[in-house]
């Protein structure tokens, strides 16, 4: 960024600190005893308007940012709240001084602003706050960046210009700073006339704006030479800040000041003594040490700048004195930017007092500036030149689209009566063949109503078949049920009976009988399952069947479906979780998944004579999915019968078991999951089947 566009984006955002403001007089100490009086008057507080009064006071006196910006956001929820958009508005433009580097939280202070009820006020401050948005845009911007921004910004106010005069401030005021990144010169100056006229026609009230206009302002008229502009600038400066005492004064804001404000305005203008009666200059630099007795950062500035006694000394031609002043200041950091005026100075007071050496070095000094600015303004000129080109160029082309939006329209009006010709000819086609269309029509409407009648009987029949299908599914359902209590019943009074009669029998019989007691347990419990599997693929079919997704833990799962199939294995097959699984945790259904992994691995079980079933998993949170796989080393699954696996009591072939109702179920409640089931084809060692289910779903009843 260029140095002098950095100089003035720092001055004016110190200067905007007109509405963040700052307090003298009390001690840190004093004003933390203060603080802490009035919070614990708080509670005392009646009305939230004596509340906002209360806390605006803690503001004002507080030098902690976070809390400012905390006690900031309290009075402007008491202000939204009660409907005091004023105390919020003017809250959230100090607010907006406080955020003035963090792009993001302006854009919140503007959010906050745009709730309040439209007002001047409310407009005003969004205003505000867009203006300290555009320095963020133009500090935060690489030079490519700002030189592509200002081309659009041309554009716009050269092409489409905004009609609100709000929209025109916060465009001609990035146009400027812009600009003022690329050139000093006329055409800056030209934008600020045009911004200033729109500043001064809003209502006194836009007292914010004023001042962000005028700090900038006044640093780039005194920039480029033109001082009584600049002393003009400076003059409505002190005029903002009057009315801000005044309204703080109406609003009972006792604790702030703008002193150290008035010390750099009453500064500034006294540099331009050639401007100013002696009367003014006196009453300028007894105003001047005034504020030096009381304020501390006005008597460090000036301790480490000497300005205001040089130019004080300057304006009475006491040359000795000043040009000692300038020796002793020249080299200060605070006297820097101004290094043009004191040596411009020290070359008087040489001149005036026949100091040769001073002369020499304040020519010296001042020729280097020159040629430095000199340098920069060719520079400047240059883009500036490339500047009004480029707004040429862009008038150009909007009169070149102008003179081709002429033609088009010409075209289009050609074109449209052509089209109207032709459309009053078809109307005289069409009209005559809806006469011949019109003794077909009522006809045509007869066959219409007889198909109308035909359809609602047609609709009303599937409507009782679809209702007729549906109680059969409940019905189908609901004898389902019913049939799995009544067989529960006596199926668990034979594994009783079969336990009793293996304890009344020798010892040496128990162990044959026993080998008989677990098969017909194995088999109830086999027809109990077929039950309640029957019951489920019911269920979801019928769409009734619930999903309560909740905190899973896969492993733990995986675990005891091993457990529960376990006994179901063959003796030469061992089953188990593979070596290594991490614990995951994802959002499901723990009763559905392992009602999946149950069939999934008592299918493996039910193939598999000998080997191995292993259960396994792996997370991809890239795609929120999980993927279980059951593997095992049994009669395998020929590819072309992928899908048919999942149809109801399927059978692959002539010689070997029906799948059952396992597989379909496991798919239908991995559907219910937002999953699927598929075959791994690749795999050639048995059967390997993949369970795809999502880490998190939807909660639904």
């Amino acid at each position: 960024m260029r140095p002098t566009i950095r100089h003035i984006l720092t001055i004016t955002l110190a200067f905007t600190a007109l509405y963040a403001g700052g307090t003298n007089g009390p001690s840190a100490s004093e004003k933390q005893q203060m603080i802490d009086s009035i919070r614990a008057d708080l509670s005392m507080a009646r009305t939230p308007t004596e509340r906002i009064r209360m806390l605006t006071d803690i503001f004002d006196l507080s030098n902690d940012t976070s809390l400012k910006d905390s006690i900031g956001s309290v009075i402007y929820d008491l202000a939204l709240q009660t409907g005091d958009s004023d105390a919020g508005l003017d809250i959230l433009r100090h607010l907006g001084n406080l955020h003035v580097k963090e792009d993001s939280l302006l854009a919140v202070d503007i959010s906050r602003a745009q709730k309040f009820r439209p007002t001047p006020n409310r407009d005003i401050t969004v205003t505000f706050l867009r203006m300290l948005r555009n320095h963020n845009g133009l500090r935060y911007a690489d030079e490519t960046t700002r030189i592509h921004r200002l081309q659009q910004l041309l554009e716009i106010s050269n092409a489409n210009p905004p009609s609100d005069i709000y929209e025109k401030i916060v465009l001609l005021h990035a146009l400027c700073l812009y600009i003022g990144n690329t050139s000093q010169g006329e055409m800056l100056i030209h934008y600020m006339d045009k911004l200033e006229e729109l500043i001064t026609s809003l209502p006194k009230e836009s007292i914010p704006l004023r001042s962000a206009f005028y700090t900038q302002a006044a640093i780039i008229y005194r920039q480029n030479d033109d001082y009584e502009k600049g002393l003009q600038i400076d003059r409505q400066r002190l005029e903002c800040i009057r009315l801000l005492e005044q309204g703080n004064a109406k609003a009972g804001r006792k604790y702030r000041n703008y002193d150290a404000h008035y010390y750099v305005i009453y500064t500034h203008m006294l540099s331009n003594y050639p401007l100013l009666s002696d009367e003014e200059v006196e009453e300028i630099y007894s105003k001047i040490h005034s504020l030096i007795n009381t304020n501390d950062l006005a008597a460090n500035t000036e301790a480490q700048s000497g300005r205001a006694e040089i130019y004080y000394s300057m304006h009475h031609k006491r040359y000795g004195e000043a040009l000692r002043l300038i020796y002793r200041y020249k080299d200060s950091s605070y006297n820097r930017p101004y290094l043009n005026i004191l040596y411009k100075l020290m070359v008087e007071c040489g001149r005036q007092t026949g100091n040769k050496e001073a002369l020499l070095e304040g020519l010296e000094g001042y020729s280097n500036i020159l040629e430095k600015t000199l340098k920069t303004r060719l520079q400047e000129k240059t883009q500036e030149l490339q500047i009004i080109y480029d707004i040429h160029e862009l008038k150009e082309q909007n009169l070149k689209q102008e003179h081709q939006a002429d033609k088009t329209r010409t075209l289009m009006l050609m074109t449209g009566t052509a089209i109207l010709f032709i459309v009053l000819v078809i109307m005289v086609f069409m009209y005559h063949r809806m006469r011949r269309l019109a003794s077909n029509l009522k006809q045509s409407n007869n066959d219409l109503q007889t198909e109308k009648a035909n359809i609602q009987k047609t609709q009303s029949a599937l409507v009782k078949a679809r209702d007729e299908a549906q109680a059969a599914n409940r019905t189908r359902s609901d004898f389902i049920r019913n049939m799995s209590n009544e067989v529960e019943g006596p199926l668990h009074v034979i594994n009783e009976y079969t336990n009793l009669l293996i304890d009344c029998v020798d010892t040496g019989d128990k162990p044959y009988l026993r080998d008989f007691a677990e098969k017909i347990q194995f088999n109830s419990e086999l027809l109990m399952n077929l039950f309640s599997d029957v019951l489920t693929l019911a269920q979801a079919d019928n769409r009734t069947l619930a999903v309560h997704p909740k905190k899973t833990d896969i492993r733990t799962v995986c675990d005891n479906a091993i457990t529960v199939i376990r006994r179901h294995v063959k003796k030469n097959v061992r089953i188990e979780l593979a070596p290594d699984m991490p614990s995951v945790q994802i959002d499901t259904d723990p009763q559905r998944l392992s009602q999946i992994l149950y069939q999934l691995l008592s299918n493996a079980a039910k193939f598999t004579e000998e080997g191995s079933i292993i259960l396994s998993y792996q997370a991809l949170p890239a795609v929120n999915s999980v993927k279980i796989s059951v593997t095992d080393t049994g009669i395998g699954i020929n590819e072309k019968n992928k899908e048919t696996i999942f149809q109801r009591f399927s059978k692959l072939d002539s010689t070997s078991q029906g799948v059952g109702l396992g597989l379909p179920l496991a798919l239908k409640l991995a559907q219910l999951l937002g999953g699927h089931i598929e075959l791994d084809t690749t795999y050639s060692q048995g059967a390997r089947l993949i369970l795809t289910i999502p880490m998190t779903i939807a909660h639904t009843a």
